[in-house]
């Protein structure tokens, strides 16, 4: 998801992923734990964690929400929990 993380107007990316349901043969991916890549300009990013969060799911969706006024986000994971975080 894009979003500004840092409040400097260029865009950042929030990602979360992996995939456990792969073959014998291929392993599950499961190396992305939630991290935010902040725009630096001119086409470089940097990968930050998201607050110190850990997210050890299947996550399938990440969608936006307000909460009190401040920018906040419902991360959806297969087979799991909802979690929301700020």
């Amino acid at each position: 998801m894009v979003i500004d993380a840092n409040g400097d107007n260029l865009p950042d990316i929030l990602t979360g992923g992996n995939c456990y349901e792969q073959s014998m043969q291929l392993n599950r991916n499961d190396a992305d734990f939630g991290t935010v890549l902040i725009n630096k300009g001119k086409g470089d990013f940097i990968a930050t964690s998201i607050n110190g969060i850990v997210i050890k799911n299947e996550i399938r969706h990440i969608k936006p929400i307000s909460i009190n006024g401040k920018s906040s986000f419902v991360i959806v994971s297969n087979n799991d929990s909802l979690l929301v975080i700020q």
